[in-house]
Formats: structure tokens, C-alpha cells, sequence
């Protein structure tokens, strides 16, 4: 069954999370469609970490940026579901660079067509905002295959002692999991940003 196949496979078993994920992309295309037509596009400045700007806010570039943000991202997270269900180990280990060249993305479209020019603490702050929407997004289209994965194996019935401590040792294995995957992301983004805005 190729990627087709797996996609309406998938639509079949999970209608609420790919309904939402596809009406999420349709609805974020659809409204930034006047938007396009006459961005305010500048260059990337060689070193953000010193620039301010007093200049008016663009409504219209934020569109642009907030589109294309939440575009990329759930069109990736979609991509990755699906591929999963080819190839799980391959889903997850493409995931981080994923993640990691979507939110990067987010970052240069909006240097290139900023709201507004931001000082260096204000672009830090944006691009922990990218990570962790990216981080949100991905997770919820993804997440919950990843933690029946975790749980189903070591599944015991309810009423015995050890499915209680079981429950325990998932819960730490969830929060490990989604939290070296969040480190390692965060890197990434982290040093592809010094390599291109420092």
C-alpha cells in the first residue's frame, strides 16, 4: 500500500485528527490568499542581535508569516502520520529534521517579510514561540500513535498491582521520549539560527 493508500487509511481510522489537520491547512491558505498579493519584503539583515525599528505594524505580513506557519507545519505533521504508518522508526527519525526545517522556515519568512524589524531579545522570543507552536502542532497530530506505541506493549489488566506501577513507568517513559525528541529539536533550531541570524 503506497502513501495514497495509507493516507485514506488513515483518514478512515482517525476522521477527527485528519479532518481537522486538513481544514486547518484549507482554512490558513484560503485567508491568506489577499495577503500575497503585496507583501512588504526586505532583507535579511547580516546580524539581528542590535536591530530596532520604530516602523508601523504590518497587519498584512503577519498574515503572511501566521499562514504559512501554521501551513507548513501541519502539512509536515500530516506527512510524517502517514509515513508512519509505512515506516514508524523512519517517521520518527524524520521528524526532528523536520520539525526542525519547518520552524527555521517560519523564522526566515519572517525576516524576510516582517510585522515589523525586531530587536534581538524580540527575535529570541519569537523563535521560542516557533519551537514550541511547531512542537504543540506536532504533537497533536502525531502524538497519540506515539504513546499507544509506548503503552500497548506493556499493557496489563486493570485490576492487578503491577498495570498501577506499569502506569507509572509509561508516564515516565512519555515524558522522557517527548522530551529528549524536544531537546534534540531545540538544538537544531537553536544552531541553525546562530549559523543564519547571528
Amino acid at each position: 500500500m503506497g502513501i495514497i493508500g495509507n493516507a485514506v487509511e488513515e483518514a478512515k481510522q482517525n476522521p477527527i485528527t485528519v479532518t481537522t489537520a486538513v481544514a486547518m491547512l484549507l482554512v490558513t491558505v484560503v485567508t491568506s490568499l489577499p495577503a500575497w498579493f503585496a507583501p512588504t519584503i526586505r532583507e535579511i539583515p547580516a546580524s539581528i542581535s542590535h536591530n530596532t525599528s520604530t516602523e508601523s505594524f504590518s497587519l498584512r505580513n503577519l498574515s503572511i508569516v501566521l499562514s504559512f506557519f501554521l501551513a507548513s507545519n501541519f502539512s509536515a505533521a500530516l506527512m510524517l502520520r502517514f509515513l508512519s504508518r509505512l515506516n514508524s522508526f523512519m517517521a520518527a527519525i524524520l521528524s526532528v529534521p523536520g520539525i526542525v526545517l519547518v520552524a527555521f522556515s517560519s523564522l526566515v519568512g519572517l525576516n524576510l517579510i516582517p510585522p515589523k524589524l525586531l530587536s534581538g531579545s524580540q527575535h529570541t522570543a519569537v523563535a521560542d514561540s516557533v519551537f514550541y507552536g511547531s512542537i504543540f502542532i506536532f504533537i497533536s497530530v502525531n502524538g497519540l500513535p506515539v504513546l499507544r506505541s509506548i503503552i500497548e506493549p506493556w499493557k496489563l489488566p486493570d485490576n492487578s498491582d503491577e498495570s498501577k506501577r506499569d502506569s507509572f513507568y509509561n508516564i515516565l517513559a512519555i515524558l522522557l521520549t517527548f522530551g529528549i525528541w524536544g531537546l534534540i529539536v531545540k538544538n537544531g533550531l537553536d544552531r541553525l539560527v546562530i549559523a543564519f541570524f547571528s
